[in-house]
Formats: C-alpha cells, structure tokens, sequence
C-alpha cells in the first residue's frame, strides 16, 4: 500500500510538473529600447509606423485621447487608444476631421490625467505634458482632415514629460 502512494504521490509529481508552462510573457521577453538622444526623441514621436513595444510602459494603465471630438464626445473609445511603443513613449494614431477640440490624455475613471503646459498644443509642436485635472483642458485646431499621431513622453517612473500631435505623411 506504501508503494501505491508513493508511486502515485511520483506520478503526480510528474504530471504536475509538466504541466507547467514555459510560455513567458510577451513583456518580459521585450528586450529594453536603447536610450534616444532628445533628436531621436523627437523623429520617434513624430512617425506613425513605431511597432507596439512588448515591454511594460511606466504608466501601468491603459491611456486615451479623451476630447470634445465628433467620435467619442468625452468617451474612452478604441479608436482613441494609446500603444505603448517602447521608450516611455505613448502613441495613438488617429482619424481627425477638421476642427477646434478640448482634451486630455487620460485612463479610465480619469487618474492619471494629463494635459499640455499652457493647455494649448499646435500640430507640429512638441511641449511639456503635466498632470491635468478638472478644467486643465488641452486646445487643439485641426485643418486638414487625416491620420495624426498623438504622443506623449514619461520619466521611467511615470512623471510626465513631453507631448506632440503630429500628422501622418
């Protein structure tokens, strides 16, 4: 009767063991980005191919471009979503139609929150991004209806950096 249990404690053993996954995640098998110089800073945030990086970002939840815009109307919506791209750098590349829009940059339930210093932004312009909050909206015009890419650059803890809306050539 030993031997029934500890053949059976054996095989359990095994069974268990191989059952165990080898599979690891897709962040942990991301190869840290090398360190930008601020010039590639600004051509990375400025292009709309940069692939999604598998690598944790240091914003651990999921940012939109939440706005006044014919879309969405203050909804966090898919289309409006940030991708990690490796870099601390955020990026959503998005439709727009011509027009002058409110927003921030923000997670769900609206904490984090983020918005650009002096609350206006001009396509083509990168500027400091700060902590937004109620009434620290973002000004954007838009002209041309197209793709735009929206970026936003963090500190590796977390501390807002820089932001830019860029359209897509």
């Amino acid at each position: 009767m030993k031997m029934i249990k500890t053949s059976l404690a054996a095989a359990l053993l095994v069974a268990l063991v191989g059952c165990q996954s080898t599979k690891t995640t897709e962040a942990t098998d991301a190869a840290p980005a090398p360190a930008l110089s601020p010039e590639e800073v600004a051509v990375f945030m400025q292009a709309c191919d940069n692939p999604n990086s598998a690598a944790e970002g240091p914003i651990s939840q999921t940012l939109f471009v939440v706005g006044t815009f014919e879309d969405s109307e203050w909804a966090f919506v898919p289309q409006r979503e940030f991708a990690y791209k490796g870099n601390n750098i955020y990026q959503a590349v998005v439709d727009e139609k011509p027009g002058t829009f409110t927003m921030q940059y923000a997670a769900e339930f609206w904490f984090p929150q983020f918005t650009a210093k002096d609350k206006s932004l001009n396509i083509g312009e990168r500027k400091m991004l700060q902590f937004g909050g109620y009434g620290a909206d973002t000004a954007v015009t838009i002209e041309d209806e197209g793709k735009y890419v929206w970026s936003l650059q963090f500190e590796a803890e977390g501390k807002p950096l820089t932001i830019s809306l860029n359209k897509c050539q």
